[in-house]
């Protein structure tokens, strides 16, 4: 159970089985003639429909929080998103999601803070808003401390060896470090083969696979082997959509991917693209950095 859109049919159907099956007995209890049934049922379906949601929430480790949050994120609002968290999230509950906001909303600091000091046991869900070093890991990027990135993300990979999530992050800091090239790359590429991924709940809309397409672009860029780049390149800009901090992030990396075959003008075009999309955020911000360090 980790689809939100399978919670809600299911819940959907769980109200109206219950519906159906309470008519005739509610209609014998109460003695109530078919003009007044339908409104009653309709209440008691809205509440089977909103507590089987809950249910299935808590067994599937769904968390429509994080949605909700996730879709003013998506458009760059991060005090809305911060703000919609904060509503429903007390003692730190939602610590690792905290800290992935405050990453993209450029409060890197901040966001390591929050994950550092959390008190949250370890999880063993495979999951990018539940993980610590995760989110620990993706500050530490942000702040340019790749050391620390490399400890939170080699934790992650440790535990989790087999998994898309672990091997994306190891793969993708390897980039950052410019070290383990051929490593990486297959790191990414065993990512990419993993369909299990698409079973965690917020894979898609945090736009990990936009990212994953991107980070494999360049690494393939950087051990010189364009002809492998032209199919992610294009799916990562068509996954992240209308996404500004993951388009934003997506057109980083690519610039950075273009930059290693030594197409400096087309990768400062996605550089130019990641900084006009999301300038408060960290992909833009980085993209500024590079196109001053150029200019």
């Amino acid at each position: 159970m980790r689809s939100i859109r399978l919670a809600v049919i299911l819940s959907a159907l769980s109200a109206g089985a219950a519906a159906y099956f309470l008519e005739p007995v509610f209609r014998r209890w109460t003695g109530f003639s078919l003009v007044y049934v339908p409104d009653i049922l309709l209440f008691l379906a809205i509440v089977v429909s909103a507590y089987a949601y809950l249910v299935l929430s808590y067994v599937g480790k769904l968390d429509p929080v994080v949605a909700w949050a996730a879709s003013a994120w998506q458009e760059a609002d991060y005090k809305s998103a911060l703000l919609r968290l904060w509503l429903f999230s007390w003692a730190g509950r939602r610590a690792p999601f905290t800290a992935f906001l405050l990453t993209s909303a450029n409060l890197a600091d901040r966001a390591y803070a929050v994950a550092a000091n959390s008190t949250l046991p370890e999880t063993d869900m495979e999951e990018p808003s539940y993980d610590l070093d995760f989110a620990s890991g993706r500050a530490a990027l942000a702040l340019r401390d790749l050391d620390r990135a490399r400890h939170h993300f080699a934790r992650l990979y440790n535990r989790f060896p087999g998994s898309a999530l672990a091997r994306y992050a190891f793969g993708d800091l390897l980039l950052w470090q410019n070290t383990e090239l051929e490593r990486a790359r297959q790191l990414l590429t065993g990512a990419l083969a993993d369909s299990s991924r698409f079973d965690l709940p917020h894979w898609t809309r945090l736009g990990l696979e936009a990212e994953l397409h991107a980070s494999h672009a360049w690494s393939v860029g950087l051990i010189g082997k364009p002809e492998e780049l032209q199919d992610s390149f294009d799916k990562a800009l068509q996954l992240a959509g209308r996404n500004k901090p993951v388009l934003a992030a997506v057109n980083l990396r690519l610039g950075y991917a273009l930059r290693a075959l030594n197409r400096p003008i087309t990768a400062r075009q996605h550089w130019d693209a990641a900084r006009d999309i999301d300038p408060h955020g960290w992909a833009g911000n980085q993209a500024a950095r590079e196109l001053q360090s150029r200019s």
